[in-house]
């Protein structure tokens, strides 16, 4: 005979987060119109003083289906560039290891290379440590 919860009973239980106590999460999103051949930048996110931010994901998407193309900023660091069509997640490490200092400011970005007007959603995810 089971014990426990029976296998139709519906319940929550709670989990851990996946947050260290000093790790504060940050979701920045965004979207914009972007008119045809035109740029425009959906998420624009400055790290706080006195805090390190760790990227973990950077996403785009496209209301409607066309090549384009998007472009994340990261000073010191580059620029990171993709076409896509519908949506885009950049690939980061899960370890969350792309780290911008104080005052660094983030920018995520796209070429609208349709002929018509398209609205963007753009996000960036991560957490802030204090720093040392």
């Amino acid at each position: 005979m089971a014990s426990g919860r029976r296998d139709y009973w519906v319940g929550f239980e709670t989990g851990k987060s996946m947050f260290a106590p000093l790790q504060t999460p940050v979701f920045e999103y965004g979207f914009k119109d972007v008119a045809a051949g035109g740029t425009d930048s959906p998420v624009d996110y400055t790290v706080p003083a006195g805090y390190q931010f760790h990227l973990i994901s950077a996403t785009i998407a496209a209301k409607l289906p066309g090549i384009n193309a998007v472009y994340l900023g990261l000073p010191g660091l580059g620029v990171r560039f993709s076409y896509f069509d519908v949506n885009y997640m950049f690939p980061v490490t899960d370890g969350g290891d792309t780290v911008l200092d104080e005052g660094a400011n983030l920018l995520l970005w796209v070429d609208n290379m349709d002929g018509v007007e398209v609205r963007f959603y753009g996000s960036v995810h991560g957490y802030l440590i204090p720093k040392t």
